[in-house]
């Protein structure tokens, strides 16, 4: 029904679609002939821009750019930027295209008809290739792209104001929403601004859906400035509306609609008062809003709103500027005002600084404003203090602004007042009061005669608190007084009554303007006439003029004579106030015209391939800061590229068993564009290393075609073990290239120890197999053995990486003797390109002794002759000592007994007795131990252990 009745008013009154706003449409058609004689055919050229959802949340800021949190932190301000433009962008909205390309955006803006001369006739778009630093207007579409409506459309007169988003279909297809500020003037109906939609599945191609919103409160004049938004699962369309009819006495209030579409918005009314008191910068008009989310580093959202503010709603006067304010719940609000707006105003006229809209885009937060090329960014920067004047007065520039200085009243005040007043309680503030202060109409701050202001326009505001507000019945008396003075001249004055405080005991803005002279004093004054406890915080002066004007400069990185391809190319930029933006940089080739290779890019380095073979190629870049000044380009720098070949090879390391034989893959590649022959050779760092070519050849011819590759497969083999190299090189004519191969030759070593034996005893011996560089598996085992002589070892034995490893082998025999055994390790590799086996062998010596037992002890007291009797297995073995050796009374003495001749296989039994004639004493026996004829310790017992006639010794061993 929006689609079909759109067109025409009569259509829209008989449809259901008027139910949307009966009451409203009803009284839009009963005073539409009388507002004619207030309206102008147009209105003046200001308007609200609205923001785009691709201004998606960001992460933390890089380089100079801040989130609007650290503004409000004292931690970031507003540049004052300027971007190229080839017409005059009133009333603009950009929104990101990456779609289309990285550095592409779309900016729609108020039409102004052909050589400026038919203002309003509807949505124009431009575009930026170089991410906003200079758009043009679109050329190959159709302007405008959203025009005025036909003769009895609601949208003839004009079509202004407008604000748009991408928010795409649940399909994942495109979807473009505008909104516009519309209104119609001919025979049908005449209307005042409403506000209308449109939608398109590409930004270009618009469709017009109807009117959306009207005035929302009965008597005034005309609502439209929208912008529109998706947050939270709805449309937000904030907007402006003008009361009263006629605007005698106007004012112009910033208004909040939202829904689930733009087709079923309920309105909200009023979201934002206008400022607080006559006095303040924008006291009549906050219009224009255009809003952004933003989630500061404790985690809260918080949502940005831009507006313009004036104390008229005329575009011929009020001083028109813009501000900006913020809340954590965009549906219920309050908005907060940033305590130093205005960012911008326009010095003692009307319109020009306005028409704000707030946009982000690749972690930059950019203003856009009334002006040809005119724009904010919102840089990161550190609150710094100076002083001024004679008594070197305070004045503080937070976040690092340049146009902002804060004059505290702490500071100021008690170096400059006629005699009264105090630094109040809340320990920033100067006050004056009726009880303290017994000298009235005088000067409770003045000062503080600043010589070095820099020339040029200002806006000022005194922050004031009073008392009480209310008047007396005889009225309301005077109660303070606002001046300056340049070079002790007074001007610009102004006298408060009591009730311009709107609120009492909360600070509130007193605004003014000044110009100021180079090399002249100035102050700016408080006359308090002695009737109220009135306090001062502070005195804000903000610059107008000016902005950073010296462009960055830049410079390149040299390069090497002669460069490889690809290469990489530097640069690096310089600017001492805003920073630096972006880079264009350029090449030249063979001397040639200029060309671009690189626009708008925060990179300082890139990779370049040039497409053409010996060229010489040159590099320059300039740089733009963020205030918009486009430097010089750089000295250029050259280098120069041949054609060439490289030489790689796969695998880029070979490991080859000793004996065997592994393949490499030789590639030849051409770069930029190389063709011909290429001779390959081998060249090994060794002799145990050999490499060679099909057919046992050592060298080899390749053709290469331009831009491709061809390769080679050697063959290598050798030995010893151990780490070698072999370098393929590739030559054709002066150029060489090679490419080194690491070659790890592995292998394993056998060894064994001589074996001592005893005949009739078996002994185990190991083999020991190790890994030489890196060698790793399985090794068949096998044994000779000559007659006589028995030896058994494992069938294999598995070697680990970098270790060794030992099986044992088992050697018996009963007949002495020396043998000689050779144990054969055999290893065959798989996965090379030729498995040679691997053998290894160790000879062992075997030497086999005739059976022979000694028994070795410690006696104490052994002193009687035959005093200990010995027996093995239950016969007699020997009587010690022989004789009476009275010598070993009373301490431990060692003997040694041939006990061969009663030892038996298996178990054997020796006994230890004491004679008994000498049972009074009692001997002690220690430290017994059996040999075998290899010196073998078969037994050993160092235990203390007592013998006497009742206790004798027994000792069990295996032979």
């Amino acid at each position: 029904m929006i689609k079909a009745c759109q067109e025409n008013i009569h259509c829209l009154i008989s449809s259901t679609g008027a139910t949307m706003f009966p009451g409203k449409l009803a009284l839009l058609l009963v005073l539409a002939f009388i507002l004619l004689v207030f309206l102008p055919a147009i209105p003046a050229n200001r308007s609200v821009t609205p923001k785009t959802t691709l201004n998606a949340p960001f992460g933390p800021a890089p380089g100079p750019y801040a989130k609007l949190f650290d503004l409000w932190n004292g931690n970031a301000y507003f540049e004052r930027q300027a971007y190229g433009a080839d017409g005059l962008y009133d009333e603009m909205a950009p929104i990101a295209r990456p779609d289309i390309g990285p550095n592409v955006i779309y900016l729609y803006y108020r039409d102004h008809g052909p050589n400026n001369l038919r203002d309003g006739i509807g949505i124009g778009l431009a575009v930026s290739t170089d991410g906003g630093a200079t758009f043009n207007i679109k050329s190959d579409v159709t302007q405008p792209v959203v025009p005025l409506g036909g003769y009895c459309d609601l949208d003839n007169q004009y079509v202004i104001e407008l604000g748009v988003i991408e928010h795409d279909n649940t399909d994942g297809t495109k979807m473009f929403y505008m909104v516009y500020e519309g209104a119609s003037e001919n025979a049908c109906i005449i209307s005042t601004g409403k506000i209308f939609a449109a939608t398109s599945n590409d930004g270009v191609t618009w469709t017009k859906r109807g009117l959306i919103l009207l005035i929302y409160t009965p008597g005034c004049n005309n609502v439209g400035a929208p912008s529109v938004n998706y947050f939270n699962n709805q449309f937000y369309v904030f907007y402006h509306q003008a009361c009263p009819l006629g605007l005698v006495d106007g004012r112009s209030h910033v208004l909040m609609a939202n829904g689930p579409d733009l087709w079923h918005l309920t309105s909200h009314g009023e979201v934002m008062p206008v400022g607080n008191g006559d006095n303040a910068w924008d006291s009549r008009v906050n219009g224009r809003p255009s809003v952004i989310s933003e989630t500061d580093n404790s985690g809260t959202l918080w949502y940005y709103m831009t507006f313009e503010g004036s104390q008229n709603v005329n575009c011929d006067s009020g001083n028109w500027g813009w501000g900006i304010a913020r809340t954590s719940n965009i549906d219920t609000g309050p908005w907060e005002k940033f305590k130093y707006n205005p960012i911008r105003q326009t010095y003692n006229a009307g319109c020009g600084n306005d028409t704000p809209y707030i946009f982000r885009y690749n972690n930059m937060i950019r203003v856009f404003q009334r002006g040809v090329g005119l724009s904010n960014v919102l840089l990161a920067g550190t609150t710094y203090s100076n002083t001024i004047g004679p008594k070197s007065v305070t004045v503080t520039h937070p976040g690092g602004d340049p146009y902002l200085y804060i004059f505290p009243a702490r500071s100021q005040c008690p170096a400059y007042n006629n005699g009264i007043g105090r630094l109040d309680a809340d320990g920033i503030s100067w006050s004056v009061n009726t009880v303290n202060d017994k000298t009235h109409n005088v000067y409770m701050c003045y000062g503080p005669y600043a010589s070095t202001l820099t020339a040029g326009n200002y806006a000022v505001d005194w922050n004031l608190w009073i008392d009480v507000n209310t008047c007396g019945f005889s009225g309301c008396d005077q109660v303070v007084g606002l001046d300056f003075t340049s070079n002790g001249n007074a001007f610009g004055g102004k006298i408060i009554t009591r009730d311009k405080f709107q609120n009492a005991q909360v600070f509130q803005a007193f605004h003014n303007q000044f110009a100021a002279s180079s090399s002249t004093t100035y102050e700016w004054r408080t006359w308090w006439y002695g009737t109220s406890y009135l306090k001062q915080r502070d005195v804000v002066l903000r610059y107008l003029d000016g902005a950073d004007t010296t462009p960055p400069t830049t410079s390149m990185s040299s390069l090497p004579s002669n460069s490889p391809s690809p290469f990489t190319v530097s640069w690096s930029g310089s600017d001492s106030q805003s920073g630096i933006w972006q880079y264009d940089v350029q090449y030249q080739d063979n001397g040639g015209a200029w060309q671009s290779w690189l626009s708008a890019t925060g990179s300082t380095s890139a990779t370049f391939t040039p497409s053409q073979c010996f060229h010489n190629y040159s590099f320059e870049a300039r740089a733009r800061d963020n205030a918009g000044n486009l430097g010089s380009y750089s000295s250029p720098v050259s280098t120069y590229t041949a054609c060439s070949f490289t030489v790689s090879a796969s695998p880029t390391s070979l490991t080859i068993t000793a004996g065997s034989e592994q393949q490499d893959t030789v590639s030849v590649n051409s770069v930029n564009g190389f063709a011909g022959t290429v001779h390959l050779t081998e060249s090994p760092s060794s002799t145990a290393v050999s490499c060679w070519y099909g057919g046992g050849i050592y060298s080899l011819d390749v053709y290469v075609s331009a831009g491709g590759s061809t390769s080679a497969k050697p063959a290598c083999t050798g030995g010893p073990a151990g780490s070698y190299s072999v370098t393929f090189t590739g030559t054709s004519g002066p150029l060489s290239n090679s490419v080194n191969v690491p070659v790890t030759i592995t292998d394993y070593s056998i060894s064994a120890q001589s074996v001592l034996m005893q005949a009739g005893t078996p002994k185990s011996s190991p083999v020991t197999l190790t890994s030489l560089y890196e060698f790793t598996g399985t090794v068949n085992l096998s044994v000779s053995t000559p007659s006589g002589m028995t030896v058994s070892c494992p069938a294999s034995a598995t070697i680990p990486s970098g270790g060794s490893v030992g099986p044992n082998c088992a050697y018996s025999s009963t007949t002495a003797g020396t043998y000689t055994v050779t144990i054969k390790g055999v290893f065959t590799p798989t996965g090379q390109y030729y498995n040679a086996p691997i053998t290894h062998t160790v000879t062992v010596t075997v030497t086999v002794l005739t059976p022979k037992y000694t028994l070795t002890l410690q006696g104490y007291y052994y002193d009687g002759g035959k005093e200990e009797t010995l027996t093995l297995n239950n016969k007699l073995l020997a009587q010690i000592p022989a004789v009476d050796t009275s010598a070993n009374a009373g301490k431990y003495v060692g003997f040694t007994v041939d006990m061969t001749s009663g030892v038996v296989k298996g178990t054997n039994t020796l006994t230890f007795t004491h004679a008994n004639w000498d049972c009074g004493v009692i001997d002690y026996t220690k430290n017994v131990q059996i040999t075998d004829a290899t010196g073998a310790v078969i037994f050993s017992d160092s235990t203390i252990r007592p013998l006497s006639c009742t206790q004798s010794i027994t000792y069990t061993f295996t032979a």
